[in-house]
């Protein structure tokens, strides 16, 4: 993924090169970038996450008065943001060609690698979660998704699956709008079921449970995982669905904290009245067995099973937004590319407390600042290095 970022960042070149015809008087000169100089970039970014947790801005960083011996000790604040605003992550040559057929096109090979790495480098738990974030993006984009109740309202949009236990990102799909087809017509949008058989492929057969609400509830996919590929499903789901019982849509004389259930084979369908005239729906081919729980609101396993499984992704978000790494920009492939800085240094985390569980076990919550502390440090210290001997030389 470096090589790739380090072969196509040389073409941002270009934009030098014009600056350099429009303004004779005052020329910018371009170093050249290898691989070193961008895993010490990406520790940096993860380090600004670190310290713009505490409101620490950019140019406070660089700052002679607050400044951060590790940013001044790397590269200076201009090479950093030059650094950023030259950042390309494929062919500028062909990417007209692949964005008809594509709009990812300008970072689909860098994210599509990623997106493996996270694959094979963790073993799922028996419980996932399928469920969607926003990455806070108010710049130009065909496929700039609007969701008013998420914090940003704008941004880019992905679906995530997630260890309901570990919060490790497993898969993210991207939603990318609709592109031309060989006649000129749009494709339509990725259903809710081809999101979900996409997120699962790599889990198919393995007997995981799947948790989602009620955007991916589909009846037909449902009895199609547990049937042919074993995967157990726990969702909401809408009471429009016309393979709801009419006795589970009503509310009209029911006891507040009661509970219906009804079954089809394998699926189970429950109705909770939590309070007067609101009816909750679930869905579950985990359990076959009418639980209720001892809790002073009488609800059912299934409901406390969901609601236990479904926060995975929101946690995710919450830990990314913790420690964001984000720069501000006004180009979508650098929002994505912040998002998997972001994304991999929380999956490295889950991986390292995996492989070291005892490490800094007396520092509590904190362990994640210190480990994201030393993973930026790491990243930057060859270059550093290189540096110190060049100037030395």
């Amino acid at each position: 993924m470096i090589d790739i970022i380090v072969q196509h960042t040389h073409e941002g070149v270009c934009v030098f090169l014009s600056w350099n015809q429009m303004h004779l008087d005052k020329p910018r000169e371009f170093k050249q970038t290898n691989s070193k100089v961008i895993w010490a970039l990406v520790g940096l970014m993860v380090l600004r996450g670190v310290y713009g947790a505490y409101r620490e801005s950019v140019k406070e960083l660089w700052n002679s008065q607050t400044r951060r011996a590790v940013f001044t000790a790397t590269m200076s604040r201009a090479r950093f943001e030059t650094l950023l605003r030259l950042l390309r992550f494929d062919d500028r040559a062909t990417r007209t060609v692949r964005q008809n057929a594509d709009n990812f096109a300008p970072i689909r090979e860098v994210f599509d690698l990623f997106n493996d790495r996270c694959r094979d480098n963790f073993s799922l738990t028996a419980n996932v979660t399928v469920d969607e974030t926003l990455r806070k993006f108010r710049g130009r984009s065909k496929f700039r998704a609007y969701m008013p109740q998420k914090p940003g309202k704008y941004g880019i949009l992905f679906r995530v699956l997630t260890d309901a236990k570990y919060r490790y990102v497993s898969r993210m799909l991207p939603y990318t709008g609709k592109t031309a087809n060989a006649d000129g017509s749009a494709t339509q949008r990725q259903s809710p079921t081809s999101i979900v058989m996409d997120l699962c492929r790599h889990i198919l057969g393995s007997r995981r449970n799947v948790t989602f609400d009620r955007y991916y509830t589909n009846i037909d996919m449902v009895e199609d995982l547990v049937k042919k590929h074993n995967i157990t499903v726990v969702g909401t789901i809408n009471s429009n669905r016309v393979h709801v019982p009419e006795e589970l849509k009503s509310v009209v004389g029911r006891e507040v904290l009661s509970t219906k259930f009804a079954w089809s084979e394998a699926l189970m369908l429950l109705s909770y009245v939590p309070k007067p005239k609101k009816n909750v729906l679930l869905l579950s081919t985990q359990h076959d067995q009418p639980d209720i729980s001892q809790r002073a609101d009488r609800k059912p396993e299934v409901i406390l099973a969901y609601n236990e499984g479904k926060g995975g992704v929101d946690i995710v978000d919450k830990m990314i937004d913790t420690y964001r790494s984000k720069v501000s920009t006004l180009r979508w492939p650098m929002t994505v590319f912040y998002t998997i800085v972001d994304v991999a240094a929380l999956n490295a985390f889950v991986v390292w407390l995996h492989k070291t569980p005892n490490w800094k076990a007396s520092q509590g919550t904190r362990r994640r600042r210190i480990f994201l502390l030393e993973l930026g440090k790491s990243l930057v210290l060859p270059y550093v290095e290189e540096r110190d001997s060049d100037i030395s030389g």
